[in-house]
C-alpha cells in the first residue's frame, strides 16, 4: 500500500512539473491592457513663455507646453518569447489626455478687461505609439512572476485646437498632427489564473514611464467674425517641438499559447 500510494505521489509530482514546464514554455502570449496616463514634464506644464500662450503676448517659441492632464491609456500587444524568459513584443500603445483649458483660459483672460475674451478647446490629446523591444520574464513564486519591457519606435500625436473668443476676431489656432521616436519602458507583476498543456491565462499589473520629442511641422490660424463668417487663413510652416513624457499605470489580461 505505501508504495502504491509513493508511485501515485510521484506520477502526480512529475504530471505538475511537466505542466508548470509546458507553461513556462509557452511561446506566444496576446494581452490587453488598460489604466491612466499621468503627463510629465513639458507635456504637463502651463508655462505662459512657450507657445500657446507666448504667441500671444508677442513671445512666439519653438517650443511648446502640453498643459496635459491625468487621462485614459490602453495598448495591445503579442509576445513571442525566443527562450523561457526573454522573447520581443510589439506593441500599440494609446493615450487619451485631457487638456487643461481652464488654466489656460485664466491666463488668457488676465491680459484682458473682465468677461471680454475667453479660450476654448473641443480636444484632447490622441496620443498613438507602434513599438518593439525586448521582453524578460521572471517566475519568483508559485504563481507569481515578474516582467519587464524595453520598447522603442514611432509616435504620433495632435495638439488640441484652440479658439480665441472677444478680440477684434476670433482665432482658432490649429496645431497639425506631429510625430517623433517614442520609448516605453517598464515592468510590474503577473499572475498566472489558468495554466494548462494548451493555453494560459494571466493577470498584469504593470507601471511605465512613456516619453517622445514630438515634432509638429506647421500650425494655422484662421480668422472668423464674431458671429462665427470666416475671414482668413493663414499656415506658418515653423516646426514646433514638445517632449512628451507620462506614467502609464495599467491592469491587464493575457493568453498564452
Amino acid at each position: 500500500m505505501k508504495g502504491l500510494i509513493l508511485l501515485t505521489a510521484l506520477l502526480c509530482a512529475k504530471y505538475c512539473i511537466a505542466q508548470n514546464d509546458n507553461d513556462e514554455n509557452k511561446k506566444f502570449s496576446l494581452g490587453y491592457d488598460y489604466g491612466n496616463s499621468f503627463p510629465m514634464g513639458s507635456f504637463a506644464k502651463a508655462t505662459q513663455s512657450t507657445f500657446p500662450k507666448s504667441g500671444l503676448v508677442g513671445q512666439d517659441t519653438t517650443k511648446l507646453n502640453g498643459y496635459g492632464q491625468k487621462g485614459d491609456h490602453f495598448d495591445l500587444y503579442a509576445t513571442y518569447k525566443f527562450l523561457r524568459n526573454f522573447g520581443v513584443t510589439l506593441d500599440l500603445y494609446e493615450d487619451q489626455d485631457n487638456y487643461d483649458i481652464n488654466t489656460l483660459y485664466y491666463q488668457y483672460i488676465s491680459y484682458f478687461r473682465p468677461n471680454t475674451v475667453a479660450v476654448s478647446t473641443g480636444d484632447d490629446y490622441y496620443i498613438i505609439q507602434y513599438l518593439i523591444g525586448p521582453y524578460v520574464n521572471i517566475h519568483i513564486y508559485k504563481n507569481l512572476g515578474i516582467e519587464f519591457k524595453i520598447l522603442a519606435g514611432p509616435t504620433t500625436s495632435n495638439y488640441p485646437s484652440l479658439i480665441y473668443f472677444g478680440l477684434v476676431t476670433d482665432l482658432l489656432y490649429t496645431i497639425h498632427e506631429g510625430s517623433g521616436l517614442g520609448y516605453n519602458f517598464g515592468g510590474g507583476i503577473r499572475y498566472t489564473v489558468v495554466k494548462t498543456g494548451i493555453f494560459g491565462l494571466e493577470l498584469h499589473f504593470n507601471v511605465n514611464y512613456a516619453g517622445a520629442n514630438i515634432t509638429y511641422p506647421y500650425y494655422s490660424i484662421t480668422a472668423y467674425t464674431p458671429s462665427y463668417v470666416y475671414l482668413s487663413s493663414s499656415t506658418y510652416n515653423t516646426p514646433k517641438t514638445m517632449s512628451m513624457n507620462m506614467i502609464q499605470a495599467t491592469l491587464g489580461v493575457s493568453i498564452e499559447l
